[in-house]
C-alpha cells in the first residue's frame, strides 16, 4: 500500500459551483473520455469514485470553497450534465476527499501517480507532468521512477524511464501548439516527433504537413488497392460458386450418362432378341411381323447408343470445366494471400521515414541537428546520474563535466577515460 493509499479521509459531497479549477497535470482534458464519464455517471446516478480536492484558505467572491487536485475529467463531466437537468431543478453533486497538500510538489506526485494508475496518460500529457515536475524541484531519479517502464532481457522487470526517454518527452513542448495538439491526439506518435525535432524550429511545421500530404496520399493508394482487393475477392468467390455449380451439373451429367448407358444396353438387347425372333418365324405374316419389330428394335438401340455416347461426352466437357475452374479458382486465392501479406497497414498518421523524406524535399540536408553548448552540458548532468548499474557510464559523464567546468585539461580528461575503460597503460 502506497503513502497515498494508506490515508483515508472522510468523502464531503460538493457541487460543482464551490470547485475551482486550477492548473490540471494534463495537456488536455479528453472530450471523448468525458462523454463517456458523463453516461457512465447518468446510468450510475453519480460519481463511484470520489475526486480529491484542496480547501481553499478563504472561500473566493464567486463561491469556490475547494480546489480540484485529481478528477478533472468527472468534474467536466458533471458540469456537462448539470446544464442538461438544469431547467429540471435537479443538481449532480460531487463526492469528494479533502487533502491538503503541503507544496506544488506533494501536489505533483499526488496528481501523478493518480493519472498513471489510470494509464491514460498521453505523451503529451507525460510531457506536461515531467516538466511541472522539474520546475517544482522533484529530482530526475523520482521522476524516472515515477514514469517506470516494463523492460528488461524478458520484458517482465520494471525499470525507471531511462533519461534520453524523460528528455524526448519534454522536448515534445518545443514544439508550437498546433503539433502538440496532434502528439496528444494521437495523429503524431511518439517516434515521429521525436524524428521532427531533429529538424530546424522553423521548419517543423512544413516538414509535418509535406509529411502528412505524402502519408494520406498513400492512405489514398492503400484504400485504392483495397478496394480492387474487395473486388477481387469477389470474383474469386464467383469462380468458387462456379466450381460448386459445376460440380453439381457433372454430378447431374454423370447420373443421365448411367442411365443412357443403361437405356442403350436394354435396347440393344431388346434388338438382338427380335432379331433372333425374326431369324426363328416359319411363316410369312410372322417373319414379316418379327423383322419389322427388328428394325424398330435396332432404330431405338441406336439412338439410345447416339444418347449414351453425348451424355458421356457432356461427363467429359464437364470434367474439364470443373478442372478449369478449380484450378482457376486456386490461382485466384493464391493471389489474394500475396495481395494480403503484401497490403500495408493504413496508418493515418506520418511515420519517422515520412519525417525524414519531407525533411529532404524542404531541402533539411541532414536529419541530426547539432546540440548547442547548454544542451551539450544537459547530456552530459543526465550521464553523472545512475542509470540501472552502468557505473562505468557515470564515472565517464563525471569526467566530463569536470572538463568542460575546467576543472581537468583535455589531457587529464583523457587520462581518466583511458582507466575508466581499462585501455590505461599505467
Amino acid at each position: 500500500m502506497s503513502e497515498f493509499e494508506a490515508e483515508a479521509p472522510a468523502v464531503v459531497l460538493l457541487s460543482a459551483s464551490q470547485l475551482f479549477l486550477g492548473e490540471n497535470a494534463r495537456f488536455s482534458l479528453k472530450t471523448n473520455h468525458v462523454d463517456e464519464l458523463k453516461e457512465s455517471i447518468r446510468q450510475e446516478g453519480g460519481i463511484n469514485t470520489p475526486i480529491e480536492v484542496e480547501e481553499l484558505l478563504e472561500p473566493t467572491e464567486d463561491g469556490k470553497t475547494h480546489s480540484v487536485t485529481v478528477g478533472f475529467h468527472r468534474v467536466a463531466a458533471i458540469i456537462a450534465l448539470n446544464e442538461e437537468v438544469a431547467e429540471e431543478g435537479r443538481e449532480y453533486l460531487i463526492p469528494a476527499t479533502v487533502h491538503n497538500c503541503v507544496d506544488d510538489a506533494e501536489r505533483l506526485r499526488r496528481q501523478s501517480v493518480e493519472n498513471i494508475r489510470r494509464k491514460d496518460l498521453t505523451p503529451m500529457d507525460k510531457a506536461v507532468v515531467i516538466r511541472r515536475m522539474l520546475d517544482a524541484g522533484i529530482n530526475r531519479e523520482e521522476i524516472r521512477a515515477t514514469f517506470s517502464v516494463v523492460g528488461g532481457r524478458k520484458g517482465t522487470a520494471v525499470q525507471p524511464a531511462s533519461n534520453s526517454h524523460i528528455n524526448m518527452l519534454v522536448s515534445f513542448l518545443d514544439f508550437p501548439k498546433k503539433i502538440q495538439t496532434k502528439i496528444d491526439q494521437g495523429l503524431v506518435g511518439i517516434g515521429t516527433a521525436y524524428e521532427l525535432h531533429k529538424a530546424p524550429r522553423d521548419k517543423w511545421e512544413a516538414i509535418l504537413e509535406r509529411a502528412e500530404a505524402a502519408r494520406m496520399a498513400q492512405v489514398d493508394r492503400e484504400e485504392a488497392d483495397e478496394a480492387k482487393l474487395l473486388k477481387n475477392e469477389e470474383k474469386a468467390q464467383a469462380v468458387v460458386t462456379k466450381v460448386e455449380t459445376a460440380k453439381t451439373e457433372l454430378e447431374t451429367a454423370r447420373a443421365e450418362a448411367e442411365k443412357a448407358e443403361a437405356e442403350r444396353k436394354a435396347k440393344a438387347d431388346a434388338a438382338a432378341e427380335a432379331y433372333r425372333v425374326a431369324k426363328l418365324a416359319k411363316e410369312k405374316g410372322e417373319r414379316d411381323a418379327a423383322t419389322a419389330a427388328y428394325q424398330e428394335a435396332e432404330k431405338e438401340s441406336k439412338e439410345a447408343e447416339k444418347a449414351a455416347i453425348k451424355a458421356e461426352g457432356t461427363v467429359a466437357k464437364l470434367e474439364k470445366k470443373v478442372q478449369s475452374t478449380t484450378e482457376a479458382a486456386a490461382d485466384r486465392a493464391k493471389k489474394l494471400i500475396e495481395a494480403r501479406k503484401n497490403k500495408k497497414t493504413g496508418k493515418k498518421g506520418p511515420d519517422a521515414a515520412d519525417i525524414q523524406r519531407a525533411a529532404a524535399e524542404e531541402g533539411v540536408e541532414s536529419q541530426y541537428v547539432p546540440l548547442k553548448a547548454g544542451e551539450m552540458r544537459k547530456v552530459v548532468e543526465d550521464l553523472c546520474l545512475p542509470s540501472g548499474g552502468y557505473l562505468k557510464v557515470q564515472k565517464i559523464g563525471e569526467a566530463l563535466k569536470a572538463c568542460f567546468a575546467g576543472i581537468t585539461t583535455d589531457k587529464q580528461l583523457f587520462t581518466a577515460l583511458a582507466k575508466i575503460t581499462g585501455e590505461s597503460k599505467k
